[in-house]
């Protein structure tokens, strides 16, 4: 919901024409200017900056606690970037970013995406986007990590509750969508019961530009009455 409320507040600013997005829990926050240049970097390759999404992958994953320590993906997105790759049918692990809470989008698309909420976001956007629209999809791997307090115990499978939270609505995209056939189903379910990870319901929202249709809508009804 903070995403969407943000995206209203910058859309009223005239001649918007990308919106990105920052994980709120980087503790580097240096690591922002570059993710911003890798934002107007990957723009300047699209053949059509109106319709371009640019998605980052850390260089590195940091977990800050007694001793710092990185991996080159965090448990969640692994795990989703098998799934998106089993589903595109690469076997070479084309899809690096299917939990990228960096990724900028041209205005325009961003509009007409549905969201999933939550940690179910990211990955409801990269997965219309390769159902339904005709757009660029440009991944970039930033130098800077991402480095945040330790989650996860250890090197082990054990996973805490937030990341099981995070798996659980993330994979849910799929588990609801007729379109993934029925084996990766039954390797998502697979993969949660032997992680623990519990089944959840996804409240998916409407595309921006139907709600602020319908908005703008109800306020002309409101002017009227008053006029």
């Amino acid at each position: 919901m903070h995403c969407r409320v943000g995206t209203c507040a910058a859309l009223c600013h005239r001649g918007i024409k990308f919106v990105g997005f920052v994980d709120s829990d980087n503790r580097c926050p240096l690591s922002v200017t570059e993710y911003i240049r890798s934002f107007a970097y990957g723009v300047s390759l699209a053949n059509d900056p109106n319709n371009v999404n640019v998605r980052l992958r850390w260089g590195g994953k940091g977990y800050s606690g007694d001793v710092l320590n990185f991996r080159s993906h965090g448990s969640v997105s692994t795990r989703t970037n098998k799934f998106f790759n089993r589903l595109i049918e690469d076997k070479n692990g084309l899809i690096e970013t299917g939990n990228a809470g960096e990724e900028l989008f041209s205005t325009g698309l961003l509009l007409r995406l549905p969201w999933g909420a939550r940690f179910g976001m990211e990955t409801k956007f990269l997965w219309w986007l390769l159902q339904k629209e005709r757009c660029e999809i440009r991944q970039i791997r930033t130098i800077s990590p991402h480095i945040h307090t330790q989650r996860e115990i250890g090197h082990s499978e054990k996973i805490t509750g937030r990341g099981k939270e995070m798996m659980a609505e993330s994979w849910e995209v799929f588990l609801s969508d007729p379109d993934v056939p029925k084996e990766i189903k039954k390797e998502i379910k697979e993969e949660m019961e032997s992680l623990g990870v519990p089944k959840v319901s996804l409240k998916i929202y409407p595309p921006l530009e139907k709600a602020i249709r319908s908005i703008t809508e109800e306020l002309e009804k409101i002017i009227e009455i008053i006029e």
